[in-house]
């Protein structure tokens, strides 16, 4: 399609996949369409001054329709919005002012080429930066997490030697055992003999110890377990 003002010959669906582009990140991310639509029509041979004043224009049709619905969502802050379009109103002046100047002077699109390349280049780089910034931050917060999470707090309670005997006993690897297996405790005292010698099939051998001829292991492992929490809870009275 031949576009008289311009003096370009463009396709149409050309344009609306830009549109398409243009609006999706500028409802995404805030973007000004210049960063996509200015190098995109200046790709089809459009003179720098044509792609700035065009891109303009069709971004009032964006950013109206973007607003209203970050508005209906509640993100848009007027008073602040309506700041910043003072410094963007004079700024966007100058710019206009600037490209006319360019466009008599006849390098308007080397000029703005190159100003274009400086801007989108120191971009990357700082968006760069802030990604390999916040990567870093969230490095060391996960891994001060880990080391938070992994200091077991202390059991200071007179439980606290039976429940880390009882974990020990699920970390023990596995070995093979033949039954009879014969199963030797010795605990803290004479009062925690006595309290698990009262498990069935439990006998005492000595002041503070006790045997048990398990049929299994899990036998042997479920004695062993009732005796050291018969033992705690012995523990635990005394201590009151």
């Amino acid at each position: 399609m031949f576009f008289p003002i311009s003096g370009a010959h463009i396709s149409p669906i050309y344009l609306v996949i830009v549109g398409f582009l243009v609006g999706i990140l500028g409802g995404f991310f805030g973007v000004g369409g210049s960063f996509i639509a200015g190098p995109a029509l200046r790709l089809v041979g459009l003179d720098w001054n044509f792609a700035v004043g065009t891109d303009l224009a069709h971004i009032v049709g964006k950013s109206v329709v973007a607003a209203k619905r970050h508005r209906a969502l509640g993100n848009v802050d007027l008073r602040l919005g309506l700041i910043m379009a003072i410094g963007t109103i004079v700024g966007a002046e100058a710019g206009a002012q600037l490209i006319q100047m360019l466009k008599r002077a006849g390098n308007v699109n080397l000029i703005v080429s190159i100003v274009a390349i400086v801007v989108y280049l120191s971009i990357s780089a700082f968006m760069l930066w802030e990604s390999q910034k916040t990567l870093r931050s969230q490095k060391r917060r996960s891994s001060k997490e880990k080391v938070k999470t992994g200091i077991a707090k202390r059991d200071k309670s007179a439980f606290g030697p039976t429940t880390r005997a009882i974990q020990r006993l699920n970390e023990m690897p596995p070995f093979l055992l033949t039954p009879p297996i014969k199963l030797e405790m010795v605990l803290g005292d004479s009062s925690m003999a006595a309290a698990a010698a009262s498990i069935p099939g439990v006998e005492r051998c000595a002041d503070r110890a006790v045997v048990y001829m398990a049929e299994n292991a899990q036998s042997a492992y479920d004695v062993c377990r009732i005796a050291l929490v018969l033992a705690g809870t012995v523990a635990q009275r005394e201590r009151l």
